[in-house]
């Protein structure tokens, strides 16, 4: 049977703070058991049948750890006495999860409009948390997006308890995860962290390790374009200008496009479902001409920093 994903608790955590410090820590704790227990049992099982035999190999060594730790930041790949590791904080994963609520309830509550200024809010967060040394005192916390955009507190919670609602939110922060973890697997198996590197080898390096993923997850059928919403926030994490070593992430954001358009074309069910729901087709024609003016803005002007502003419309 399929275990569910944090998604059940995760409804229940707000970005902003717990008014007891000994909920928020044992909330902390039972995000870090479950998702654990999802990544090790269903998670990485499944993306280990997209990879060769010489890279399952390396990657039957890595130990990937879910820690209890508010930073937002902490998702990395390292070494540790000779010791191959991937770290994943439960800060990361409500930032996450925040991000995947905040487009389903835009979709089903038509608060579409509300997605761009909520983002800019969560972005001047980010960039404040960053610049304080992944310290969150003294900065005021994003409010849930439900409260953002106006949706009644009874017809959210009502919402957030369906089915459908759980499936949705399932898929999407496994497609995440999914995202995430073979990034930082990539960066293991191609044999990235035996050396020191300047900051143009580090953007080389993160750009494979790009690759590497979309690559495993196209395999098992995961659509780049789920995880569009999040690599965009991600992106914009990595890129800030107080710490960045990765690639200037308006490239990184159009490739993931580009791979999600050509995916989604390409699967004939999902094709099928798109031409019946109209939503659902002006959507995806919407994102394609998104996706060509934003390749156009690169071929014209170069790579660029990517934030709410300078790539408006395309959550």
């Amino acid at each position: 049977m399929k275990i569910i994903f944090i998604a059940c608790l995760l409804i229940m955590i707000p970005i902003s703070s717990f008014t007891k410090e000994n909920d928020r820590i044992d909330s902390a704790k039972s995000i870090m058991r479950m998702t654990q227990n999802h990544i090790d049992n269903l998670v990485l099982p499944n993306l280990e049948k997209g990879l060769t035999k010489k890279e399952l190999k390396i990657a039957k060594d890595i130990i990937t750890t879910v820690v209890i730790d508010e930073n937002i930041y902490n998702v990395r790949a390292f070494n540790n006495d000779a010791i191959k590791k991937v770290e994943i904080s439960t800060g990361f994963l409500t930032l996450m999860k925040v991000i995947s609520e905040a487009n389903i309830l835009a979709n089903r509550f038509n608060k579409t409009s509300k997605l761009q200024p909520y983002y800019e809010l969560i972005y001047k967060y980010l960039t404040g948390y960053n610049i304080n040394n992944g310290e969150n005192k003294n900065l005021k916390e994003p409010v849930p997006f439900y409260v953002f955009a106006g949706i009644p507190k009874k017809d959210y919670f009502e919402f957030i308890q369906t089915k459908g609602f759980d499936n949705v939110i399932t898929l999407q922060l496994d497609t995440i995860i999914g995202f995430i973890l073979m990034h930082e697997f990539g960066h293991h198996i191609l044999n990235h962290l035996s050396t020191r590197s300047d900051d143009e080898e580090t953007r080389e390096k993160e750009k494979q390790a790009d690759e590497f993923s979309l690559r495993v997850n196209w395999t098992m059928g995961h659509n780049p374009l789920v995880f569009a919403p999040s690599f965009l926030i991600f992106a914009m994490i990595e890129g800030n200008p107080v710490n960045g070593t990765h690639p200037a992430a308006a490239s990184r954001l159009e490739h993931f496009l580009d791979e999600g358009v050509f995916f989604s074309e390409k699967d004939k069910d999902f094709m099928n479902n798109i031409e019946q729901n109209p939503a659902l087709k002006s959507s995806l024609d919407l994102l394609k001409k998104q996706q060509k003016k934003l390749k156009e803005m690169l071929n014209k002007q170069g790579d660029f920093l990517i934030t709410p502003q300078s790539v408006p419309g395309l959550l």
